[in-house]
């Protein structure tokens, strides 16, 4: 039983058939010292304890009797884990006793503990048993009590799975818009999750029903929804560089907004290998300036870059801002036009003379 490698995990489950009845009540009876050494210790969840209440498991589970499991979670601790009632649900069912089984899960369900992510099994089988019986609707309040206790776009999904006939997008919609009414958003130490403090290393927390809410609207294509939901309550890091993917063609300054800050944070810690997925940054936010007609944001930003955000003395820092100039080059140049503009690149890469290298970008197409 002090093996690191727990060879005595739920083994007796494992060997049942190999151990015969025999070879459990033994195994029982040889974990009856251990069972008193473990409930000798404060600690709940010390690592003696827990192997000797995975063993007993096992050997529960070995036996084929519910009662017997249900003594082993029962007299393991105070409270069950989800995992523990739904094990015993199970056995149940297989024993032909389906109406204790439903009423072990509704326990395991209403325990204040199981209203998160690791009761999504317990829930799936109790509504699996509730439909069965002929009891759908209850079914389907499940999934929205776990909707409305957790929101995601995973419990939104599982809704339109589930609940045919309701107006699912129009109800889930509400219900977030109302818990965000109730909580003003911004009000935390760290201000409201905005692009600009976002990709920081400590960013401010975002609502639940916030976080969800962009999500689903996105799921469901409502893009100016969603980025008007994110800029009132906040986003978290990746789901703004997702909104801003979505809005690059429509409205390609607000996704500079979020590419910028998101290029500048990576930088500002200073590793070098991470300097690439800067400068694809840097080259995405050249093309979309662009195409907004504002081609000296660009400019700036990359001035900011060599003066503000790194040492321009360091090695990698100049290639940064090498890099970052080579691939955003005017294409479609040849012959003397394109000896012109790179000599004239190339002397702006080497002195990062940023006034000069802003005049090129804006006007070395015009001089080819």
């Amino acid at each position: 039983m002090t093996s690191e490698l727990d060879g005595f995990h739920r083994s007796a489950a494992v060997y049942a058939e190999i151990l015969g009845e025999a070879g459990l009540a033994d195994f029982r009876m040889r974990l009856e010292p251990h069972l008193d050494t473990a409930a000798s210790q404060t600690d709940e969840w010390s690592s003696e304890r827990y192997r000797v209440r995975q063993a007993m498991a096992g050997w529960a589970l070995g036996t084929g009797d519910p009662e017997a499991l249900i003594g082993a979670h029962t007299g393991a601790r105070d409270r069950m884990l989800p995992g523990d009632v739904l094990e015993i649900a199970q056995a149940l069912d297989r024993a032909g006793r389906g109406d204790e089984a439903v009423a072990w899960a509704r326990r395991g369900m209403s325990d204040p503990g199981s209203r998160g992510w690791h009761a999504g099994e317990l829930r799936d089988f109790l509504a699996r048993k509730l439909r069965d019986r002929g009891e759908g609707q209850a079914a389907v309040a499940l999934f929205w009590e776990a909707f409305v206790k957790g929101p995601s776009l995973s419990a939104y999904r599982r809704l339109l799975d589930e609940g045919a006939g309701e107006d699912w997008p129009a109800r889930c919609r509400s219900e977030l818009r109302n818990a965000l009414a109730r909580v003003p958003s911004g009000t935390g130490p760290r201000g409201l999750a905005t692009p600009a403090v976002a990709f920081g290393p400590l960013p401010p927390a975002v609502p639940g029903a916030a976080a969800a809410l962009v999500e689903i609207l996105l799921f469901e294509g409502l893009l100016d929804d969603a980025w008007d939901v994110a800029n009132d309550h906040g986003c978290r890091a990746q789901m703004w560089m997702t909104l801003a993917r979505a809005r690059e063609e429509s409205h390609p300054l607000d996704a500079i907004a979020v590419y910028e800050p998101a290029a500048l944070a990576i930088i500002d810690r200073k590793k070098a290998d991470r300097y690439q997925s800067a400068v694809d940054l840097l080259v995405r936010i050249r093309r979309l300036a662009d195409s907004a007609g504002k081609p000296r944001r660009f400019a700036s930003l990359l001035e900011r870059v060599r003066t503000e955000e790194i040492d321009p003395s360091r090695i990698a820092a100049r290639r940064l801002v090498g890099t970052a100039l080579r691939a955003a080059a005017p294409t479609g140049l040849t012959g003397a036009s394109e000896r012109r503009c790179w000599g004239r690149y190339s002397w702006c890469v080497e002195t990062a003379t940023m006034d000069m290298t802003a005049d090129w970008l804006t006007s070395a197409t015009m001089s080819a």
